[in-house]
């Protein structure tokens, strides 16, 4: 396609400056290995807390309900038994 077929779908091109395409791609560089290095630093502060977090948890956390197997059979206080019917298409249903 030559310039004109192009400018038929009403698209125009330019010429960047090679200076401008380097200038971008240092900035993004820049930010993106900023960006890893914060990320880095907050992981290598956080685990390792987060770590001991659970392990005093673990220790010396206080349990209100022991493990399921010590409790014995599971209570179903929340069923609600009842009888049930097919109401037939036609068929009252406050009957």
């Amino acid at each position: 396609m030559n310039r004109e077929q192009y400018q038929a779908f009403g698209l125009r091109f330019t010429k960047v400056p090679t200076w401008q395409i380097v200038l971008i791609v240092a900035a993004v560089l820049a930010i993106g290995i900023a960006l890893a290095v914060v990320a880095t630093g907050i992981f290598l502060i956080a685990f390792p807390i987060m770590l001991l977090a659970g392990a005093a948890y673990r220790l010396f956390g206080t349990r209100t309900n022991p493990p399921a197997a010590s409790r014995g059979p599971a209570r179903r206080d929340d069923v609600i038994e009842t009888e049930y019917r097919v109401i037939e298409p036609g068929e009252d249903a406050r009957r």
